[in-house]
C-alpha cells in the first residue's frame, strides 16, 4: 500500500468516472430525496455505493472480495452464553488474525461490543428524550 500511488492521473480518472456514474445511476438531485427513501430504496441505492467503493479500490489493485473470501473463522471457546471466535484473513496481501466476544439472545448470536452498546444507547434514550441529556 505504501508503494500505491492514489494520485497517479490515469487511476485518479478512473474514479472520478466511478463516482460520476454512481452518483448518475442513484438518481437522487437533493439530499431531501435520500432521506426520503424507503428502507428498500436506501439498501439499493447503498448497494449500488458499495460495488462503486469495490470498483475503486481494485483501481488500486485491491480486492474487496479477495478480503471477505480469505475469511475464516475458529471457535477458540464457548460455555453456551458465550463465545469467543478467532478470524483469519488476508488483507492487502498480508493475512491478519483478530479474536472477537460473541454472546447468545433469544437463540442468535451477537457481537458482545456492539450489543452492549446498542443497549447503552436504548437505555440511553429515555433519558434524552425526557430532556436529561
Amino acid at each position: 500500500m505504501q508503494n500505491t500511488r492514489f494520485t497517479d492521473p490515469d487511476k485518479v480518472k478512473q474514479v472520478i468516472a466511478i463516482a460520476t456514474a454512481t452518483a448518475r445511476e442513484m438518481k437522487l438531485a437533493t439530499i431531501d430525496e435520500a432521506r426520503a427513501l424507503s428502507y428498500e430504496d436506501a439498501m439499493q441505492k447503498g448497494q449500488l455505493v458499495f460495488q462503486a467503493i469495490k470498483r475503486t479500490v481494485a483501481v488500486y489493485g485491491f480486492s474487496i472480495d479477495d478480503t471477505l473470501d480469505s475469511v475464516k473463522t475458529t471457535l477458540v471457546s464457548n460455555d453456551g452464553n458465550q463465545a469467543k471466535v478467532k478470524i483469519d484473513y488476508t488483507l492487502l496481501g498480508k493475512p491478519l488474525t483478530a479474536e472477537t466476544e460473541m454472546v447468545q439472545r433469544d437463540n442468535a448470536w451477537y457481537g458482545k461490543n456492539a450489543l452492549e452498546k446498542l443497549e447503552r444507547d436504548a437505555a440511553a434514550e429515555p433519558a434524552v428524550a425526557a430532556g436529561e441529556g
